[in-house]
């Protein structure tokens, strides 16, 4: 009898006895293997009179080994039957999970992970993951054991998140690549999760009530990128509604790439709401119908992202939309893309969100590019019930052939602040539109630039300057019209404050999109003046490149027409870092030290000064 109490195990069993022989001593006779019926489940070799079996992947399984033992030339053949019922144990600590079974991992799959993990867990575990592709479906229920300090980690241990493949071809309906359902305390690291199919292919299935699981710079993956299905079968990440409720689950920079909508985050309805969502730092490109949609969740959190999206393929496509969230939902610091020459499009929708003076549901410091042929709007306010809304300090910009919008209010929305936002709007559309007359809302202190023939409506009534939209609406009495001078056509840093400052500072805004302390007089709109900008503006960047741009530590500097230059690096703020010469055209800088962000770096040779910005991820 062999009992197997852990994975890998090796047990050693002694053959002395198992054979005799009645004219020699049984000392001299040698045990030989001849066959394995299944090492896969268990390796055997010998040595001497010591058989050596270690335990593979197997849980329960039947080994049948062949042997011989042989003296003064005679032998006999006898079989060993190996039973494996193994007695799983909780997991602590730290184990492998590698493809290649010949590295001796302690799991050659997910799978095989997963199924450990029915035992529960003790204290703390990570399984660090082998660079290589993985093609399996994966199902993580219930975890034995979790809690705040005892999580469960699976970390790609590649050079960057796309070393590590976890992929399927999601083929049929409600299958995914991977599946959390009632998990609790998980954490995804450093790979991309992906999909093969474009046929009912959701890359991550979130269901039956998850608290506290963390994907942090996971690439998810899908093969969805125009409008022939429009149902939910081909989102990246699924959160399915139902009779659960999920708490504190968070995406920290992750990329999302191609799919229906990027990320799913259903509520089940006005009867029971999620708690608590945080989306940071992340990127989004290419999703059809949505970037991010959060339904039914209190505590949403949307900070730092890109959203970049050019697919015009279906009408109406929303980078965020929030459908009945509430209390503390902060959308803060994102940076929106969105170009749709065709259709139609709102790129931040709100419909509605709810807060209380207490817990009041902010928007701020937000920067929209929208370039569209189609009427659509930078930032909807939709729906009923709505109430402590701040809006304040975001940045919208309209551009192309259309009669886009910069900011719509539709019917009632109650303790309304609109502050501080900076709209350009260069179609024949509306600076504001706000469809109904109703107390308790405030909007003052704004700078916009228009150049339709009305600034706005409201109420049926449209206004050619904003004089006229003052004397229909009661707002914008501190507002005024600038013009906005940006570091790019797409880069909306100031490179000069003339005509944007306002004297309304916001206690609830206190740094701009990329944090930069506001000044008692702060810039309208997401960013704050700074003159490092204006150098960026007034110096081309003649023949200097800074690459990889955006790096994850490592960067050239290169400077085609200079033997030789010095440099400097800048934060946002301005602050030197570091400096020193190159005696060449060019050299290359570690920056891994540094935090995630923006930062500037100049090169003076004897003729000229060039700036560029390069982002550390």
């Amino acid at each position: 009898d062999v009992v197997f109490t852990q994975y890998p195990q090796t047990l050693q069993v002694n053959l002395n006895g198992v054979a005799t022989d009645p004219d020699d001593p049984d000392e001299n006779i040698v045990y030989s293997l001849l066959s394995n019926s299944n090492p896969n489940a268990l390796t055997a070799t010998l040595n001497g009179k010591i058989l050596t079996l270690t335990r593979r992947n197997a849980d329960q399984a039947t080994v049948n080994l062949s042997l011989r033992a042989t003296s003064d030339g005679q032998y006999v053949d006898f079989n060993v039957r190996v039973i494996i019922n193994a007695v799983t144990l909780p997991l602590s600590g730290t184990y492998t999970i590698n493809r290649n079974a010949a590295a001796n991992p302690d799991y050659t799959s997910f799978g095989a992970a997963v199924s450990a993990l029915s035992a529960g867990i003790s204290g703390e575990v990570v399984f660090e993951v082998a660079p290589g592709t993985y093609q399996e479906f994966v199902t993580l229920g219930s975890i034995n054991g979790t809690n705040t300090s005892r999580r469960v980690t699976f970390r790609g241990m590649g050079a960057d998140n796309q070393q590590v493949v976890l992929t399927s071809n999601a083929g049929y309906t409600d299958n995914s690549t991977l599946t959390l359902d009632g998990t609790d305390y998980v954490t995804f690291e450093n790979m991309t999760l992906s999909t093969t199919s474009d046929n009912k292919a959701v890359v991550v299935t979130l269901r039956g009530g998850l608290s506290d699981d963390r994907f942090e710079e996971v690439r998810f993956v899908g093969c969805y990128s125009d409008a022939t299905n429009t149902d939910n079968d081909k989102n990246l990440v699924y959160r399915v509604s139902g009779g659960w409720m999920d708490t504190d689950n968070a995406f920290v920079s992750c990329e999302f790439i191609n799919g229906f909508i990027g990320l799913y985050y259903q509520g089940t309805d006005m009867s029971q709401y999620n708690d608590g969502l945080l989306v940071q730092n992340c990127t989004f490109s290419n999703q059809c119908s949505k970037s991010i949609y959060a339904t039914f969740t209190d505590h949403v959190t949307l900070s730092g992202n890109t959203i970049d999206n050019r697919n015009d393929t279906h009408t109406d496509y929303n980078a965020i939309d929030m459908f009945r969230c509430r209390f503390g939902c902060l959308i803060e610091n994102n940076v929106m893309t969105v170009t749709h020459p065709e259709k139609y499009a709102t790129v931040v929708k709100l419909r509605p969100c709810t807060g209380t003076a207490t817990e009041p549901v902010i928007v701020r410091n937000n920067i929209v590019n929208y370039q569209g042929a189609a009427s659509g709007w930078c930032y909807s306010l939709d729906n009923d019930d709505s109430d402590y809304i701040y809006f304040a300090h975001n940045t919208g910009k309209c551009s192309g052939t259309g009669a886009s919008g910069n900011l719509m209010v539709q019917k009632e929305w109650s303790n309304l602040y609109v502050y501080n936002n900076l709209f350009v709007n260069e179609t024949e559309g509306y600076v504001f539109r706000f469809n109904n007359e109703s107390a308790g809302r405030y909007c003052d202190y704004n700078r916009v630039s228009f150049t339709g023939d009305f600034v706005g409506i409201y109420a049926g009534t449209e206004c050619a300057s904003l004089s006229d939209w003052n004397a229909a609406s009661g707002f914008d009495a501190n507002s005024a019209t600038c013009s906005p001078r940006f570091n790019g056509e797409n880069d909306f840093h100031l490179t000069s404050p003339e005509g944007l400052t306002v004297a309304h500072p916001l206690d609830y805004v206190t740094t701009d999109f990329e944090g930069e302390l506001r000044p008692v007089a702060p810039c309208a709109g997401a960013d704050e003046y700074n003159q490092i900008y204006a150098v960026a503006e007034t110096e081309a960047f003649g023949n200097l490149t800074v690459y990889p741009n955006p790096s994850q530590g490592w960067v050239t500097i290169s400077v085609d027409d200079a033997s030789g230059f010095a440099y400097q690096l800048f934060d946002f703020t301005g602050k030197a870092l570091m400096e020193g010469t190159a005696q060449s055209q060019s050299l290359t800088l570690d920056l891994g030290g540094l935090s995630k962000g923006v930062y500037f770096i100049s090169v003076i040779t004897p003729t000229r000064r060039l700036t560029q910005k390069v982002i550390v991820r």
